[in-house]
């Protein structure tokens, strides 16, 4: 209206207006809402003819209070406060996507990080009730083989430590075959002394188990109780390195090519290859005094007693199942025998062949000095009487030598072979005659004594001060009784 005052611009009139307007003017304004759809807030004056300043105030009149929503406003409002709610939950939803898998990745880096500084690469991992749910319960990128042991020699659990030592044998074999790739696979062991709570948790009364823990993509739960075990109970006994390498093969796809330690061997043939070098210096070209060296009986004597070693030691085992040269069971040392019936380590054998061989020497040494008397009437009789008193020396040192000997030797086969008895021995017409000891009163004689100390020797036996004990009982308590009275 002021514009066509002004003459800035001339007054155009839309068509329809005339009939909205003059409906207007005739009292039919209509609903509120058709004016303000047709004409609306944002139309001048101008617009509105003759009667348009009436018409607008009619209608403004007739419009809802500013503080006031109509209903399609409220729906376009809540339309828009919707958008804007799933908008920034999608924003939040994708940076929690962005950020998931690097958070997770941290973490697995770090747990394998934390196994590999406990000795994970290339040995055993020792789990607590400390460390467990934080490395085995979380999110990892890694395979873990675990056992539950009993490491101490209290619990005397000989197959916990045949089952551990080859486990540690295909841990090494692992880290050897894996060509410098960083390791999908740890193995672990928890013992009942440092994870007593893990023992209760799971409810296990007797070990060893083994059991193939696969990679986890989920955070908590309990990873043990959705893994199977890896091997029976029947499995333990005899096991080998090949078995559990083809178990987690099958178990956990991860394939692991066992390798032999072949120092043992190359040891044998530097040795072989040393005499060989000796008795062809020894002969320098001439045939007469290398068939002279082989004629001696020192040389083969020598032969004889490491022919009888190589055999009573076992070593043919030890060759084809590679085993260690001994075993070091965390805080309690270094051992030397295994208490596997049917496992043994190097050492252990070659302890065994040596105390054999010592044995047949002591009684061999007994045997030439109880032959070898003065007889001679032109040795002086004092220093004959020297020779003869050394003689009797000599025997009595190697008889005594000969009984610890045998007497270690008995405690070993004890210690090696623990659920068999001497009756098992023997054969089998005999074993129900040998089953009923012989009995001693306090009246009995020497005879039924000596029958039953050999009886208790034989069968009941564990150890020598067990036999020596006895012996003083049966024995020699009688002899002192009946001398002294």
């Amino acid at each position: 209206f002021r514009r066509s005052l002004r003459g800035q611009r001339p007054l155009r009139r839309r068509a329809g207006s005339e009939a909205r307007v003059g409906d207007g003017r005739s009292g039919s304004l209509g609903a509120p809402q058709a004016a303000s759809r047709s004409l609306g807030p944002s139309r001048s004056w101008a617009s509105l003819g003759a009667g348009g300043p009436c018409a607008a105030m009619a209608m403004a009149s007739a419009r809802p209070s500013p503080g006031k929503m109509t209903a399609p406003r409220r729906r376009r409002v809540g339309a828009l406060l919707a958008l804007t709610l799933a908008w920034l939950a999608l924003a939040l939803l994708q940076n929690g996507a962005r950020a998931g898998p690097a958070e997770a990745a941290k973490a697995q880096a770090k747990r394998r990080k934390a196994m590999m500084a406990a000795g994970g690469d290339g040995g055993i991992v020792t789990f607590g009730n400390a460390n467990y749910s934080t490395i085995v319960d979380r999110r990892r990128d890694f395979d873990i083989v675990l056992v539950f042991t009993a490491r101490s020699p209290r619990y005397g659990c000989s197959v916990c430590n045949a089952v551990e030592t080859t486990l540690a044998d295909v841990a090494a074999s692992y880290k050897a075959t894996r060509s410098g790739k960083a390791p999908e696979l740890f193995f672990a062991a928890v013992d009942v002394d440092s994870g007593r709570e893990l023992f209760n948790r799971y409810d296990m009364q007797h070990a060893p188990h083994v059991y193939a823990l696969p990679r986890r993509d989920v955070k908590g739960g309990d990873a043990l109780a959705e893994a199977g075990e890896l091997l029976s109970s029947a499995e333990y006994e005899g096991l080998t390195a090949v078995h559990i390498a083809n178990a987690i093969d099958e178990e956990l796809g991860v394939r692991i090519r066992i390798t032999n330690d072949a120092s043992l061997a190359w040891a044998a043939m530097a040795l072989l290859v040393l005499l060989a070098a000796a008795a062809g210096h020894y002969a320098e070209g001439d045939v007469s005094r290398f068939l002279a060296l082989a004629r001696s009986r020192h040389i083969w004597l020598f032969v004889c007693l490491a022919t009888y070693g190589f055999g009573v030691s076992g070593s043919v085992y030890c060759i084809i199942r590679g085993t260690p040269l001994y075993r070091r069971y965390g805080q309690y040392g270094p051992t030397l025998f295994s208490e596997g019936g049917r496992d043994q380590y190097v050492l252990e054998g070659v302890s065994v062949s040596l105390l054999c061989i010592a044995i047949g020497i002591s009684i061999m040494v007994m045997n030439f000095a109880a032959r070898n008397r003065t007889v001679d009437d032109k040795v002086n009789p004092i220093v004959g009487t020297a020779l003869n008193v050394l003689r009797v020396f000599a025997t009595t040192i190697a008889l005594a030598a000969a009984a610890v000997l045998l007497c270690k030797l008995f405690e070993l086969y004890v210690f090696k072979t623990r659920w068999y008895d001497g009756i098992e021995t023997m054969p089998e017409v005999l074993r129900p005659y040998l089953r009923a000891p012989p009995k001693v009163k306090k009246s009995s004689g020497l005879i039924p004594r000596l029958a039953k100390f050999t009886y208790f020797s034989f069968v009941n036996a564990k150890t020598a001060g067990g036999v020596v004990k006895k012996f003083d009982t049966l024995v020699l308590a009688y002899v002192k009784r009946k001398l002294l009275g």
